[in-house]
């Protein structure tokens, strides 16, 4: 879809949504009592007819005078509805397509609100607070892991130094901070995908989550902004 750009402040100077609504009630009102006006000079414009109609044979055949003088009185009131529903036509006709303007920017001012609302979303992502949570997360299980892992190193080592036959426990600590990992992993594998994840590795490094978020996010932004509204 194709969408006008405008700001969140009324280029036009149009006013408040609430301004639109009234001028478009006012303008439609206007519509209502010209085409109530038109349709009462259409009335009068063919009892006018009628009535010329009745006078003709007296006016035209029998050359009476009071009926040839009544008929050209209507003629000429003729000329005045019909003058008057010719103009009334044309100020009707500005009035709906003034309408049509009217409810065409209601349109882009409510879905100027509603990008304005999907904006903030994103934008508020950027500020990278949800991120820097995440990210302290994970700094924290990092943390929580290498305390683990210089745990089970000195108590490994302490158990080869007090005797040789604990050599095998400190290489099973080994495997127990292995298998910890996996576990944790487990744990979070509704969110982290661990298949493949040595083959992107390269891909990761040197990146961190807000990065990648304002680099997505900012593309979408540029998508949003450039949309334009076509009727």
């Amino acid at each position: 879809m194709k969408v006008s750009t405008m700001t969140e402040t009324d280029k036009a100077g149009q006013g408040t949504m609430d301004d639109r609504r009234k001028r478009l009630s006012e303008t439609q009102q206007n519509g209502e009592r010209l085409k109530q006006l038109i349709a009462l000079a259409h009335e009068r414009e063919g009892e006018l007819l009628a009535e010329r109609g009745k006078l003709l044979p007296s006016a035209r055949l029998r050359n009476n005078a009071q009926a040839q003088q009544r008929v050209g009185t209507i003629d000429a009131e003729l000329a005045r509805v019909r003058t008057g529903i010719a103009d009334d036509e044309t100020v009707l006709a500005a009035q709906i397509s003034q309408s049509e303007s009217i409810e065409t920017d209601i349109v882009r001012f409510e879905w100027e609100g509603r990008r304005a609302a999907v904006r903030d979303l994103l934008n508020r992502r950027l500020e990278g607070k949800t991120v820097a949570s995440l990210t302290a997360a994970i700094g924290a299980l990092n943390k929580a892991f290498k305390d683990l892992a210089d745990e089970d190193l000195q108590r490994g080592s302490a158990l080869s130094e007090f005797d040789s036959e604990f050599r095998a426990a400190e290489r099973t600590l080994r495997v127990v901070g292995e298998y910890r990992g996996r576990l944790v992993g487990y744990h979070l594998r509704g969110v982290v995908p661990k298949e493949g994840i040595g083959h992107y590795m390269s891909l990761y490094k040197g990146r961190d989550l807000l990065t990648i978020d304002r680099a997505e996010y900012g593309r979408i932004l540029e998508s949003l902004d450039s949309l334009e509204l076509v009727f």
